[in-house]
């Protein structure tokens, strides 16, 4: 098996717009690997954030100015979230 980083992508590809982030309770494994892309290409984020993962994976996203909300709630009934929802959309700011 072989194991890339979203950092190393990111050296051969264009920066994407958004990134979804389904892997099972491994955000905080990713996340580390991603310091380019949200610190840099900023994209918007759909992430599965496991609840024994929740405060790690708000902390490393709020380090990087971004802006937590639940993302089964309507665009219009959304308000930052204080810690990731299970489904989360994470917004740079």
């Amino acid at each position: 098996m072989i194991t890339v980083t979203l950092d190393w992508l990111l050296g051969w590809f264009p920066a994407p717009a958004v990134v979804k982030i389904d892997i099972e309770g491994a955000e905080v494994l990713a996340l580390p690997g991603a310091e380019r892309v949200l610190g840099e290409a900023r994209p918007r984020l759909l992430l599965e954030v496991y609840e024994e993962n929740a405060d790690e994976v708000g902390a490393i996203l709020r380090g990087y100015g971004y802006r937590l909300f639940d993302a089964e709630a309507r665009p219009e009934d959304r308000t930052p979230l204080s810690r990731p929802a299970y489904n989360t959309l994470a917004l740079p700011g």
